[in-house]
Parts: structure tokens; C-alpha cells; sequence
């Protein structure tokens, strides 16, 4: 049997406002019909050969501390999006019914496959830090797009969603430069990029190359913020929306 285990730092929140992170509440939280969502303890996953632990324990501990590092830094930006933010960002693992997927839904929803953080560390042979960290950088570029209303008003719906997905890679870059250089650094995420393109339908997120390139142009976006004396305390969403704008 293997355990998958990822290991997280505790990260310390910045001044009374932080922003609130909460296991998935079907109270409190966009209902997601058909999904068994996991918030604690461990799940045992088998293919019929070999069978793998997950830690949820773990994991949600892990995206609840980068979720609310990236949440927080907002505040003390003065972001008014998060300033005055009400409603809580809702986290959750699941188990996949086919391939292997991460989702962010609407603005308060964050869930991650288990298939898909078996897959990243025992397959793709990504290192587990940085690689939870990327995708997770990219599912929360959906979020910020969701508390933007961001609208792409395109006639055919499959290059509109290309481009939202590609805004997101773009995105995710950005926010691993201002929240944390080591995973988004090429060795890791850039391979993470490609592979993610080649196991994503074409037309809907772009091919490997173009999710590469989408997320380079935000690792040089975000370095321009670093030049420009912007760090993730005075740098807000739409900061970070508006440095991947489509070209």
C-alpha cells in the first residue's frame, strides 16, 4: 500500500481581516449535485492492482494555508473584492469518475481529485509541493475571474473557454511568482504545464505548448511586478486579472 502524503507549512495570516476558508458546508457553499466530497480523515483508493492513502487531513490543510495566504495578501492590498468579502472560499477533495481533474466553481468553490494527486506524484513524477501548488494557483485564477464576472464574448463557446483557461494558466503564473517562487519555477511547473495540456481536451484548454506559453508570459509578468516594487502585500486581483488580459 502507498501513502500519499504532502507536507505543509502553517502560514501565518496578515492583520484581523483575514478572509475565511472553511471544509466544503453544503450550508454555506455552492451545492454540487452527483459529487462525494471528502473534507477529513484519509480515503483508500484502488485500481484493482495496487491501492493508495490519500491524506485529505493533509491536503486540506495544505490548500487552506495557500488559499489563505493568497486571500489575506488581498485584504492588505485593500482589494475591495476581499476587504468586504462575505461569503467564505469552500474547499473539498473528490474522487473523479473519469480522468483526473482539479474545479473551481463560481467564486467559492475549490475541489481537487484524488486521482489526480495520485497521478501527479507517482506518474507525472512532479514534485508534490509545487505541483499541488500550480494547479491550485490556476483553480483560483478561476475564482478571482468569478469575483470579476470576467465575460468572454465570443461567438463559438470553445475558443471562449480556451481563452478563459489560458487567462487562468497566465494567471497561476503571476500568483506563484508573488506567493511562492520555488513552485513556479521551470524545472517543476512548466513540465506540469505540458503535461496537463496533453491530458486536457485541445480545444478547450490549449495544447501543451500553449498552456506552457501562457504560463511563462505569467512567471514574466509577475517578475515585472516584483521590478516595480509590487509584492503579493500591494498587488490585487485585478492587478493580477488585468496583467494577463487576452493580447
Amino acid at each position: 500500500m502507498r501513502q500519499l502524503f504532502i507536507s505543509f507549512l502553517l502560514l501565518c495570516s496578515i492583520g484581523a481581516n483575514a478572509t475565511e476558508i472553511i471544509p466544503y458546508d453544503q450550508n454555506r457553499c455552492v451545492a454540487l449535485p452527483g459529487e462525494q466530497l471528502f473534507t477529513w480523515g484519509s480515503v483508500e483508493l484502488s485500481d484493482g492492482y495496487t491501492k493508495t492513502t490519500v491524506d485529505v487531513d493533509g491536503m486540506m490543510n495544505f490548500m487552506s494555508s495557500f488559499f489563505s495566504q493568497i486571500e489575506d495578501s488581498f485584504v492588505s492590498a485593500r482589494d475591495p473584492l476581499y476587504v468586504f468579502k462575505i461569503d467564505p472560499l469552500c474547499l473539498a477533495m473528490y474522487v473523479e469518475k473519469g480522468g483526473v481533474n482539479a474545479g473551481a466553481y463560481g467564486s467559492d468553490v475549490v475541489v481537487f481529485g484524488m486521482n489526480l494527486l495520485k497521478t501527479l506524484q507517482n506518474d507525472w513524477k512532479i514534485d508534490g509541493e509545487a505541483g499541488v501548488k500550480t494547479i491550485l494557483a490556476h483553480e483560483y485564477a478561476h475564482v478571482i475571474q468569478a469575483h470579476h464576472k470576467v465575460k468572454f464574448n465570443i461567438p463559438l463557446p470553445l475558443l471562449a473557454t480556451k481563452m478563459k483557461e489560458q487567462q487562468a494558466d497566465c494567471m497561476a503564473g503571476v500568483i506563484l511568482t508573488l506567493h511562492d517562487p520555488k513552485a513556479g519555477s521551470l524545472p517543476q511547473s512548466v513540465p506540469l504545464m505540458q503535461v496537463l495540456g496533453s491530458h486536457h481536451s485541445v480545444s478547450s484548454h490549449g495544447s501543451s505548448n500553449e498552456r506552457k506559453q501562457a504560463f511563462i508570459r505569467g512567471l514574466q509578468e509577475g517578475v515585472k511586478f516584483l521590478m516595480k516594487k509590487k509584492n503579493r502585500l500591494n498587488t490585487t486581483s485585478k492587478d493580477i486579472l488585468n496583467a494577463c488580459s487576452p493580447v
